[in-house]
């Protein structure tokens, strides 16, 4: 299932990219077992994908919690008070990438 969930979200990011800006950075999001999704904002297209690169700024979540954060049901302030996210590195990148976790993907 969570094979699957990986899939949708990348899936969601690679599609919410093309409506921004070059995010200027690499930001992973680290959910542990579950996968990885990595952003290189640093190239238009930004470049979306599942490798384990160095990365400016990393999203340490679940990727339950990132599913209800893309589907809208959740949003990151209230993730990151709750404690379902911790934010390691360039903080202003991850607050550039807000637009992408309201995509509607699950």
């Amino acid at each position: 299932m969570s094979g699957e969930k990986l899939q949708t979200i990348t899936a969601s990011f690679t599609e919410a990219v093309n409506r921004i800006d070059a995010l200027g950075g690499r930001l992973k999001f680290d959910m542990g077992d579950d996968g990885i999704v990595f952003l290189n904002g640093t190239v238009t297209p930004c470049a979306v994908s599942n490798s384990d690169s160095e990365a400016d700024c990393v999203v340490e979540i679940d990727i339950d919690t990132l599913a209800d954060m893309m589907a809208g049901r959740i949003d990151s302030r209230t993730a990151f008070v709750q404690g379902k996210l911790c934010l390691i590195g360039d903080m202003g990148l991850a607050l550039k990438l807000a637009s992408l976790l309201n995509t509607g993907g699950d």
